[in-house]
């Protein structure tokens, strides 16, 4: 944890699998800013776009507690997305896209739905 006189709040980086800031979206554990969706469609293309490559870089989710909320397991249990809420909603549709990729018959397009696979089970 970061702590410093020329903080006035207290920091620390929490790391959280897909999975779980997902779940934390489903249960409204999560607390995003309105969304821009042509943003989240350019991040969602260009996380499918990079799949075969695994050429794939996005920036930490920026988050904070909140107020009244509580420390669950040494990771908080509510948060207030800062600087992410476009990454999360399109990590949020890959599922819906991925069950249109297996139906494809393009070959490539299920090449990536093969790549994907293993981070939804």
């Amino acid at each position: 944890m970061l702590i410093n006189d020329v903080f006035t709040k207290r920091q620390t980086i929490i790391n959280y699998p897909i999975k779980v800031i997902l779940q934390m979206l489903t249960d409204k554990e999560l607390t995003l800013k309105e969304i821009n969706k042509m943003q989240v469609r350019m991040i969602r293309r260009y996380i499918l776009d990079n799949l075969l490559t695994e050429q794939i870089y996005l920036p930490p989710i920026v988050a904070r507690l909140e107020e009244g909320s509580y420390f669950m397991d040494s990771k908080p249990a509510k948060l207030i997305v800062i600087d992410g809420t476009q990454r999360v909603y399109a990590l949020a549709q890959l599922s819906t896209y991925i069950g249109k990729a297996i139906s494809s018959d393009d070959e490539e397009t299920r090449d990536k739905q093969r790549l994907t696979a293993p981070i939804h089970t």
